[in-house]
């Protein structure tokens, strides 16, 4: 009597010269490596096998199951092999969805199945847009152990896709652990503009993550409620409890919808918001680069006249002066010289100040320019004090040199405190010195034992 592998065999090498088209596509496109013909040996990944266990449970699973094995059992050449494989999967997709996905992601056979389930992605994702409901109480039951992460991950994107996204969110809000930051990306990305009643589910599974995910997934949200928006953001502004949501939106409403306008009517919109919004529009303008210093100093000084500083000596107002030079402070391509002309445009004396000595601080990380012509270039008065005041404690430069900027400085307050900053760097410094030489003094002492 015949074995059942002298019988099967030939199938298969029958089931391989069906898709010889396939092969020779696959060889001519993609260029198969040069060891197509070799046999495979105990380096190639062979996934673990199961020969007790039906893997859906039905005569249809656990005929494909048997194929496989035998196919594996098989001594086809490494590309004969993968090619009946990926067919014999093909065929599965459509005729035992859950089998296969059993097979490709469950605990023992996902990591041998890796590549394969990469390959045949495009065939899953089509069968589970059949099969929503299906999958999802599979992934609901927890069927995929470790593997459920890839299945969710599968089936969420193929439904997104599929613009399935008020089936997707009704699962998601039943069990809410599912959810994460790239599954709120997607929903933002696919949900119908103008959809109220999802994008009101969506506000809802934002609310649910946990603290961890909810970072990235509440900024998707209100970069998708900016668009929105339209013109005019208040609506959302006073439906939306969230502080840190309303200030990601405010700041990405103003660069959708007032980026190309003029700096003053920019401000002019802000400042044209209701009173409580106001301080969180002011924040978000300042966030986004502006180009150069002249660019930020002409926001800085916008923003002065349309009131929406407040006192400019005030906190509030030079942490917005701060923000708003922050993205050019820096800058590589501005001479430091340069820069110093810029800043000195500030109208608000405590502004100016303030932005000259930051930028004083960061005076060794600029574009090459001596240091004296900066100095120079300021009046003699409180704003050459704040400048110098800046460099003498971050720019690295000789004793003599520090001295003689500290003698410069006019005002004997400011003078005063920018000897302290100072004392302070240098203690900071020689405590950090002899550290070090105590920690190598220390190490050269140590004797290995014999």
């Amino acid at each position: 009597m015949k074995s059942r592998r002298t019988v099967i065999l030939p199938c298969l090498l029958l089931l391989v010269a069906t898709h010889g088209a396939v092969f020779l596509l696959a060889r001519s496109g993609m260029g198969l490596p040069d060891d197509a013909g070799e046999v495979r040996d105990a380096s190639y990944p062979a996934p673990a096998k199961s020969a007790d266990r039906d893997p859906a449970g039905t005569a249809t699973g656990s005929s494909f199951a048997r194929r496989l094995r035998e196919l594996e059992d098989s001594t086809l050449q490494r590309h004969d092999f993968e090619l009946a494989r990926e067919a014999l999967f093909r065929e599965w997709i459509l005729r035992d969805l859950r089998g296969v996905m059993d097979q490709l992601y469950g605990p023992e056979h996902r990591k041998g199945y890796r590549d394969l389930a990469e390959a045949l992605s495009a065939e899953l994702a089509a069968e589970i847009v059949r099969q929503p409901q299906a999958v999802w109480d599979w992934l609901s039951t927890r069927r995929f152990g470790t593997g459920g992460p890839q299945v969710f991950s599968l089936w969420c994107e193929a439904l997104a896709r599929a613009g399935e996204t008020d089936f997707l969110l009704d699962c998601l809000q039943a069990d809410p652990l599912f959810t994460d930051d790239d599954t709120i990306s997607r929903l933002c990305a696919k949900i119908p503009a103008g959809d109220a009643a999802q994008l009101a589910k969506l506000r809802k599974l934002v609310g649910s993550l946990s603290p961890w995910a909810a970072g990235r997934a509440a900024e998707s949200y209100a970069e998708r409620m900016a668009k929105e928006a339209g013109l005019d953001p208040v609506p959302f502004l006073s439906a939306e409890p969230d502080e840190k949501i309303r200030g990601q939106f405010l700041e990405e409403w103003a660069w959708v919808e007032l980026a190309h306008l003029p700096v003053a009517e920019q401000v002019k919109a802000i400042a044209a918001l209701p009173e409580p919004y106001r301080a969180e529009g002011a924040d978000s303008m300042v966030h986004h680069s502006r180009g150069d210093t002249k660019a930020a100093v002409a926001l800085i000084n916008a923003m002065d006249a349309g009131g929406l500083l407040g006192d400019p000596a005030g906190d509030a107002a030079r942490e917005l002066a701060k923000s708003a030079l922050n993205w050019v402070m820096e800058d590589s391509f501005t001479t430091a010289l340069d820069s110093v002309h810029a800043l000195q445009e500030i109208h608000a004396d405590p502004l100016r100040r303030q932005a000259l000595e930051n930028f004083g601080s960061l005076f060794d990380h600029r574009a090459p320019a001596p240091m004296q012509d900066c100095v120079e270039a300021l009046p003699e008065g409180a704003d050459r004090d704040a400048f110098i005041s800046g460099v003498v404690w971050r720019a690295k430069m000789s004793p003599e040199a520090r001295e003689e900027l500290l003698d410069a400085i006019q005002d004997p307050q400011v003078a005063a405190e920018a000897r302290g900053k100072v004392k302070e760097i240098l203690d900071q410094e020689a405590k950090r010195e002899r550290e070090k030489a105590k920690e190598k003094a220390a190490d050269g002492s140590f004797v290995l034992p014999e």
